[in-house]
Order: C-alpha cells, then structure tokens, then sequence
C-alpha cells in the first residue's frame, strides 16, 4: 500500500509514524495535486498505526505503511516520531494575516451577533479605528510582544508559513489619513 513515492530518493531524514488519519492533497488517485480543491482531498486511515510519510530535503517522499518503507528508503538517521495514532494533515499557509496590531475588538463580536452593523460598531468607537488607535498609543516592545504570541499560537495551530503586516498605514511614510488623531 505505498501511496506516494517521490523521486530515487535513497535517505530519510523524518518519518511520522504510528498516524491514525492521514489528510493528502492526493485525492484518491496517489497523485500530486497541481491545483488543490475540495475533491483534491483524500483521508487515510490506519487503526493498525502502520501509516507513515518520510520526508527528505523538505519534500514528501514517501507515504505508506511502516513496514514496507525500510524497503524503499534509509531511516538509519531519520528522525521519528510517534504520532500516537492522531491526525496528520499539511501544514496551513495563511497568505493574508492582519497580526501586527494592539489593541482587542473580540466584544465586537457579541455586538454583531446582536444585530449592530459595521457602521454602528464603528460610531461606538469600535472598528478598524480602534484598532489604529490602540496600535499608534503602542509601545513597539508591546506590539512585538503580542503579534510573536499570535504568532505562536498559529504555529502551535498548524500554520507553518504566514505574509504578517499591519495593513494600517502605521509607519512614518504611510497613510496617516485613517483615524488620523
């Protein structure tokens, strides 16, 4: 049951082993996938823990059961690790994050549940001109403090890459024309 062989590759360098489910771009075909969609998705199970990928120099090369990989590559010095029978998927790339920011809007989200528009949210002083008042009466340590604990937490949530900006014009030559004080 090898579902994916990459390459000649002779050597691993990580093996995930003992994986319960195993999420792929593969689809049901044992194919790469060229443009990722809902279809493009596949989950492999295992109750017998014998389903692993190995990995060499940063790609995927291997996906399959435990026992049949000592035949096709080298894990003499791969690095393993039990996955105690859970989920394994790709890691998530978020292209677009808003991260660099002080401030909190999080009761604005009991006020949209209640009903109240952008627009009302904002005449109470909510909004994205909060967030800019807030980000400019921020010291940079506590800007830098709290977006590497955003940070954190979407690396201990599976994002593996992120494009991290502020997207309010808060340097010297933006736009001080939004929420200008």
């Amino acid at each position: 049951m090898t579902l994916f062989l990459l390459g000649n590759r002779e050597e691993a360098e990580v093996v995930l082993y003992n994986i319960g489910q195993l999420v792929t771009m593969a689809g049901h075909t044992g194919k790469p996938v060229v443009h990722p969609s809902v279809e493009s998705l596949g989950i492999v199970e295992s109750k017998s823990g014998d389903l692993c990928v190995a990995g060499s120099g940063g790609e995927i090369v291997y996906m399959g059961r435990r026992s049949e990989l000592h035949e096709i590559l080298g894990v003499g010095r791969a690095v393993e690790i039990d996955c105690k029978g859970k989920l394994v998927t790709p890691g998530f790339v978020d292209s677009h994050t808003h991260c660099i920011f002080a401030g909190s809007r999080e009761n604005e989200l009991s006020m949209k549940l209640a009903g109240m528009t952008y627009n009302e949210i904002l005449a109470s002083g909510g909004g994205i001109l909060k967030t800019v008042r807030d980000t400019r009466k921020a010291q940079d340590s506590e800007i830098i403090s709290s977006t590497e604990k955003r940070i954190r937490s979407m690396r201990a949530s599976g994002t593996t890459t992120l494009e991290a900006k502020s997207g309010y014009a808060l340097n010297l030559k933006g736009d001080q024309t939004i929420g200008a004080p």
